[in-house]
Parts: structure tokens; sequence; C-alpha cells
């Protein structure tokens, strides 16, 4: 390694003594990038793993900018060394099982890439430890009785302080996702609700939070229809459905629609933390016989609860993202051109994560977001809508900075997304339809756990 500056090792230092030794730096492409080190004991993969959390980066005369600290610039993001050009097939096959059904056995896995169990173990290993893999669950908010919101801000003369609007946000248990932007928009939120709930509801009580109320913003909020991966659940949500759980009263004797009992509850919220968890630690932890939460949890899939447990990769290389607003100007142009439109959302991508990371419908205007590896990919991208798809006006918005929440980076088999089935149904187009089922290649801890288990839906949580 080229030698450090020496104002770089001073600051370094007065790092580590602020946050602890376990503080390392690593140089690419010119620059300090600041990370703690800590490690973890995998219990699926019976292994230690080693986590890298970036803190921020150091400049050549020794300042210290942490991660998320400037606004109004590109939010500080280290280029990664695994860029997604040394991604292989093999490795490609991994990620994609990975993100459409992360508890698949390793030999189910192993047998679409072409490896050994004991290999595929290895394999994941890495790719874990190189793209920072963390294991949620996908879930359907409408069959939980939820809806999903979307709001675009507009600042009006002072600007707020974002510290103080991250910690205003990050109360509201039904806010999910806060994306500074700059361009049109200022800002993007995407926030639930009650089915039934009044939106303009739930407006005000974003309204009635002192640091919200004190600056000057216009809103724009519309329902938002994911068509295209999904918004990740804070955990701050569960504490929001907690009131959905159902308890057994002399007013009701037994669930409600809209309800859930009180494992479900318990399995839904561990695997949004964790979707490997091993069902015996939340039994365990929630004081439920064995193979309740095993039982549980196939039955959250089988009623369409959970859509499948599924990965995000929080090392990727991404630069930034851009999101893109697509008005619609002429209808009929536009459902001429759809199925371009269908193909562009599904289209390849070169990189170790899907082309658009989330895409919605709010109403008339589409929503895009899209991950930017390397220069000239927006600009590439833009064209091709532009150019395939006819009937709308493209408004482009740079991701300054994730305030609040995450995005879902992973690599879905694209043969399972809506888009691919209306183009096939739709267009009658003779498409593949050899698709692998992930769902086959579920990993089971003993068959008797399952079978041995009945439970009542009345029966008390």
């Amino acid at each position: 390694m080229k030698k450090i500056p020496e104002a770089v090792t001073k600051a370094l230092e007065s790092i580590r003594r602020e946050l602890g030794s376990n503080i390392s730096i690593s140089r690419l492409n010119g620059h300090y990038y600041v990370y703690r080190r800590t490690t973890a004991w995998d219990k699926n993969r019976k292994k230690v793993r080693s986590i890298a959390e970036y803190l921020g980066r150091i400049t050549d005369d020794g300042t210290f900018i942490r991660k998320g600290a400037q606004y109004g610039a590109a939010a500080e993001r280290p280029v990664q060394a695994a860029g997604p050009e040394r991604l292989s097939e093999t490795d490609k096959k991994i990620l994609t099982a990975l993100s459409m059904n992360s508890r698949a056995s390793l030999a189910f896995i192993g047998g679409l890439a072409g490896l050994k169990p004991n290999s595929t173990h290895y394999r994941i290993g890495q790719l874990e430890e190189r793209y920072g893999i963390r294991y949620i669950i996908e879930p359907n908010l409408v069959k939980l009785g939820y809806l999903e919101y979307l709001a675009l801000v507009k600042f009006v003369g002072k600007r707020p302080d974002v510290a103080r609007l991250k910690e205003a946000f990050a109360k509201m248990r039904n806010v999910q996702l806060v994306l500074l932007t700059s361009g049109r928009y200022d800002m993007i939120l995407h926030f639930v609700g009650r089915s039934g709930e009044n939106a303009s509801g739930l407006f005000y009580r974003f309204l009635l939070d002192k640091t919200i109320a004190e600056y000057d913003m216009e809103w724009t909020i519309s329902p938002f229809f994911a068509t295209y991966c999904f918004v990740p659940l804070r955990g701050e949500f569960y504490e929001l459905l907690k009131e959905s759980v159902w308890k057994r009263s002399k007013e009701t004797p037994r669930i409600q629609q809209g309800q859930i009992t009180g494992r479900e509850y318990a399995v839904l919220r561990e695997m949004n933390a964790d979707a490997n968890m091993d069902f015996t630690d939340i039994d365990k932890r929630h004081g439920l016989d064995r193979g309740t939460s095993q039982y549980t949890y196939h039955r959250l899939k089988e009623n369409g609860i959970i859509v499948r447990p599924t990965i995000t990769m929080q090392h990727t290389g991404i630069k930034y993202n851009a999101v893109l607003i697509a008005n619609m100007i002429n209808g009929k142009l536009l459902i001429d051109s759809r199925e371009n439109l269908l193909n562009e959302i599904i289209g390849q991508s070169p990189n170790p994560t899907n082309r658009f990371a989330l895409v919605g419908d709010t109403g008339a205007p589409a929503l895009f977001i899209f991950p930017v590896y390397r220069d000239g990919d927006l600009q590439r991208v833009e064209t091709s809508l532009l150019e395939r798809v006819k009937g709308f006006e493209l408004i482009t918005l740079i991701v300054t900075e994730v305030l609040l929440g995450t995005l879902c980076y992973r690599l879905f088999d694209n043969m399972h997304s809506r888009q691919y089935s209306r183009i096939i149904e739709d267009y009658k187009r003779n498409l593949p339809q050899n698709k692998v089922d992930y769902d086959a290649g579920r990993q089971e801890q003993k068959k008797e756990n399952v079978e041995s288990v009945e439970l009542e839906e009345s029966e008390t949580d």
C-alpha cells in the first residue's frame, strides 16, 4: 500500500481513541475509507463471520467526513474493490438463489450453481462478506392490513437541519424510507397506513411534529403500488404491527380479519431481522413449543403474508442511486409501448444486483430507483427509456442521502416477475417458461417437527 499521509494517520488514531481499536482504513481509488470491523457467529453456517461497517472517509488533510454527514452532495460511499465486473456466473446463480429463497438448502443452491454443498457453503460465506448480505423477509403488506404511500416533498425557503429531520422521522413507526434528493424534489418518503385509514390523517401526523412543522414544505402524497421489488420494513414497523395481534377475549373469542396471532407476530418480527434465523431459536426466545415457529412460518408462506425469505446487499459498489419519475402525457402512446417498458424493467444487468432496485406506480406517474455503478449508466438508462417508451416525460432526481431505512439490493430471478408474466399473457410472447421452483429447495430442521405440531387459530397466544 502507498504510504499513508501523516495527517490521515493522525486522524485515524483520533478516531480509534473515540470509537475503539477495531477501526481500520482501506485505500480505494486514492481515497481513505474508514471501517469498524467486528465478528459474529453464524448459527446457520456454523462459523465466525467478519462484518465491516462503513463509517466515512478521511481526506488527505486529515478531515474525517462521517457517513451521510453532508447534505446536497452525493452520499459518501466507497467504490468496492470487489466490483461488479468480477462477479462470476456461478456467483450470480448463488446470489439469485439466495434472493429467491434465502433458506434454500446448500444441496439445492449447489445444484443450481454446479457445486457440491461444501463448496457452496464456502462461496456463500465469501459472498456474505464481500457484499454485506443481510437476510430479510419480503412481506405482503396488503395481507397484513396495510397500504403503502409515497410523498414527494419540496423544501420552500430555509432547508431543514438534516440531523433533526432524521430524528423526527425515526420516531414515526409508519415511515419506512426517507431519501434526500437533488432535482425537482428534495425528499421522498415511503410510509404505510392501515387499510381504511385516511391518507390525509397520516399526513397531518407529520405536521404535528415540531421539527417538521417549523419548515415550509410542499407535499405531494399518493398511494404507492410496488410492481418490482419492495421497500424493506424497519424494525419499528413491528411495534406498529403489534397493535394487530389478536388477544382472545369475551368480545373477540376468535381472530378477526386484519389480525395476526402472537406466534405469527413473533416469526414475522424475528425473520425481518434475520430471515435465516434458526426456528428452534425463535421457539426458545418466545417460549413456544418445539416446531411451532417452523409450522407458523410455512402457514405465513401458504397464506401469502410472507412472499419469500430473501436478501439485501449492503456493499455492492453502487456510486449513487437515481430516482426516475415518469409522468404520463399521452396515454395512448404509453399503452402502445407498454411491452417495451416491461422489458426495460427486467432488462439484464451486468452488476450483482438487478437493473432497478424498486419500481412502482403512484397513479399516472411511475417511479424507478436505479442504482448507478459507473459513469454514463444513468444517461444510458434515460436514453433507453425515452427511445423505447413513449407518452411520458422523465424527471430525474439524484439521491444524495438515504436518511432513514434501506433499499433492497438483490439479484431477483426476473422469470418470476410480474413484468415477465404480463409479457407472456398480454402480448402472447413465446418466452422461456422453464422457471426454477425455488421453494422446492427449502431447508427444514427436521420433518417430524412440522408434522408433530397441530395448532388451532383459536388457541391462546
